[in-house]
């Protein structure tokens, strides 16, 4: 289904929308203009289709990035704001890094000025455009919409012609056991490598060059050295190809290093894995970015099917430290006594006192109808700490944090949206949880850059929830009560065991042990979710659900949602993911998933960390600047750099932003901040 583009309705000029992806971006003209048919050849760039229009002025709604290319792409500028550029007529190729990738094919003179960004033509100018499914990517562009290929295992090796192996020169020798390959298959995955088996780990090119990959830091670490050893000179040296803008890592580590840029850009894969792998690690250590993610997999055949979800977001893959679950059955109650120690509702001494306080009028009380402390019959993993920023699952038991992979969250086969609205289900089954109910029913639907609908339910009854879990809808949003029996109604309970048939794409159980319930809705045809471990305090939850709203909302996914409630709010220790742990409700304005963290404040002085999170538009490797301090130089994604700004300063940049900002508050957002 290719993107579309339709007239704006509020004023003039176009927006272009991805169906598949549920993205869209704008286009602003002085004028009404009518698209016409185009050819896709004319671009140098593979674009899916294009539409020509004829205005003097292009307006874009907000900042991004902007290259002036060539029309055999050779880039020509970079405009990063605040910037006022002349170019003489001539053919012109200006890339947009909008949610849908975009060029604009112009000949003429044009002007661009950069607060938010204007694109001027010299006089009434055809400008034709495309989008296409591409974004930045470390060593070439790549499609990224829809699914990676599937695996189902057989009784004999059957790959399509079309998915074969490229021939890279690159060797990859590991003994044949779940334990090895799969820690391996990111690092075979992003080189092209050729997997063989082989009493000793290493790597080989067809130069002649050999890396042990059995190290004493050990076979899973030195895989993980060697990928983001590679993957990281592989993002500097692109900045000699299409991308030749001014890289943070770059100017860092150039210095030290043994070869030419310029020269190795051009030599092959092989060649330039081997040369990489000469320059010592400590060289450029304190510039490789923090990992996005790591990917814990009981080393078992049958998850060999989720590897291509796993690998296709570049995840680590390590097996866990021990096979033992840290709770089983009965035991769970003992873990739970331990987090009753991070969470806000209270231990069973005091419960009786905390619900009559609820009876009396208070609005905490726990979101669970249950008298007694009987936990799922489940296994319970604890995830070790991590340097990544994520964490994942894949295996028999529930993580205590991070978030669980299931392959049938990946397999859902939909219907292609048609309409590109935003769809979102909120039903609340308790008077006395309302407020988070109106609280929610402000953010969904809170944006002018994207079309969202939400239905707002309340007080509902088994039959239209079992309705209301049928209907296609991007997110469902529960507020309610959750136990064995499954979701508390007006007339009893619904188990969502039972369905066998969900239209929703995600969803939060804001509940009591809403794990069952969850997983039994991605079974039955949803892809991601968030659900709670245990029992939680109402009021905790209500600012949990709002928080975890506006991060949906403002395009968070999965995975850095619940890391950031999981780090910054007491009750977040909680709560988990399931399923697709990169899906994305909506995108972000700029494509970023970033938050402000005031580390220091002195003398109206801030020392302010950005973090950027990489995500399915923005992915791992992508250029970033997020423009807090006004500097036109790049970094790799994902990012944390501390900046002293002013308080005034920071105060006019997230000015209009909606931002989270961690500080000794806690978790706010922009608009609140001051």
């Amino acid at each position: 289904m290719e993107p579309r583009f339709e007239p704006l309705s509020s004023t003039s000029g176009l927006t272009i929308l991805d169906p598949i992806e549920k993205r869209r971006f704008s286009l602003l003209t002085p004028a009404p203009v009518s698209p016409t048919p185009a050819s896709p050849d004319d671009f140098y760039f593979p674009v899916s289709v294009a539409r020509s229009i004829h205005t003097d002025e292009i307006e874009l709604p907000y900042t991004i990035s902007v290259y002036v290319r060539d029309e055999e792409g050779a880039m020509l500028t970079d405009v990063e704001p605040p910037a006022d550029i002349s170019l003489p007529r001539d053919r012109y190729l200006v890339e947009l890094s909008s949610p849908v990738k975009l060029y604009l094919r112009v000949e003429s003179e044009i002007e661009i000025r950069a607060d938010t960004t204007t694109v001027f033509t010299a006089d009434f100018t055809p400008v034709q455009r495309g989008p296409n499914g591409y974004i930045l990517k470390p060593v070439a562009d790549a499609t990224l919409r829809g699914h990676p290929p599937r695996i189902e295992r057989g009784d004999e090796l059957a790959i399509p012609e079309e998915f074969a192996r490229p021939d890279t020169g690159v060797t990859i020798e590991v003994p044949p056991e779940y334990a090895k390959l799969y820690p391996v298959a990111p690092l075979a995955f992003y080189l092209g490598a050729e997997l063989v088996p082989g009493d000793v780990p290493c790597l080989r090119t067809d130069t002649g060059f050999e890396h042990r990959l059995d190290s004493h830091r050990g076979f899973e670490r030195e895989v993980e050295r060697v990928l983001k050893q590679t993957f990281f000179l592989d993002c500097v040296v692109r900045t000699e190809g299409y991308y030749p803008i001014e890289l943070a890592e770059r100017n860092a580590v150039e210095p030290h290093l043994h070869f030419d840029l310029a020269d190795l850009y051009d030599r092959p894969l092989a060649e330039r894995v081997a040369t990489y792998l000469e320059v010592p690690y400590a060289t450029i250590e304190d510039e490789v970015p923090t990992w996005h993610r790591v990917t814990f997999v009981r080393p078992e055949a049958e998850h060999v099917e989720l590897l291509p979800y796993v690998i296709n977001d570049l995840s680590l893959v390590r097996t866990p430290p021990c096979e033992k679950p840290v709770a089983t059955g009965d035991e769970g109650n003992e873990l739970w006594e331990h987090i009753d120690d991070f969470r806000r509702s209270p231990p069973e001494r005091d419960r009786a006192v905390f619900r009559g306080a609820a009876a009396a009028g208070s609005e905490e009380f726990t979101r669970s109808e249950r008298n007694d402390r009987n936990f799922p019959d489940r296994d319970y993993v604890s995830i070790p700490e991590t340097e990544p920023i994520e964490t994942a699952w894949i295996g028999e038991g529930v993580p205590t944090s991070g978030t669980k992979l299931l392959k049938e969250a990946y397999e859902h086969d939909r219907a292609a949206p048609d309409d590109g609205v935003i769809d979102v289900t909120v039903v609340c089954n308790d008077s006395r949880m309302r407020r988070e109910w109106d609280m929610v029913s402000e953010i969904y639907g809170n944006r002018d850059d994207i079309a969202i609908e939400a239905d707002m339910e309340f007080g509902v009854g088994k039959d239209h929830l079992r309705e209301l879990l049928k209907e296609p809808t991007d997110l469902f949003h529960y507020i309610g009560h959750v136990d064995n029996r499954g979701f508390d109604c007006v007339d009893g309970f619904l188990d969502s065991r039972v369905l066998d048939e969900i239209g929703m794409k995600a969803f939060l159980l804001n509940a009591c042990h809403s794990l069952t319930q969850g997983e039994a809705l991605i079974e039955a045809g949803s892809s991601a979710g968030i659900v709670s471990l245990s029992e939680v305090g109402n009021r905790s939850a209500v600012e949990t659900g709002k928080m975890l709203a506006k991060l949906f909302h403002h395009g968070f996914s999965i995975g850095t949602a619940i890391n950031l409630v999981r780090r910054y709010m007491t009750i977040g220790s909680n709560y988990v993911g399931l399923g697709d742990v990169g899906m994305m409700l909506t995108q972000n304005e700029d494509n970023n998933s970033l938050f402000y963290e005031v580390v220091d404040e002195e003398d109206e002085q801030l020392r302010v960390a950005v973090h950027c999170y990489p995500n399915r538009v923005y992915r791992i490797g992508s250029f970033i600047n997020p423009f807090i301090t006004g500097n036109r130089v790049r970094n790799l994604q994902p990012l944390k750099k501390e900046n002293v700004i002013s308080k005034k300063k920071f105060e006019e940049r997230i000015d209009g932003d909606m931002i989270p900002v961690v500080s000794d508050q806690g978790i706010i957002w922009s608009d609140e901040w001051g």
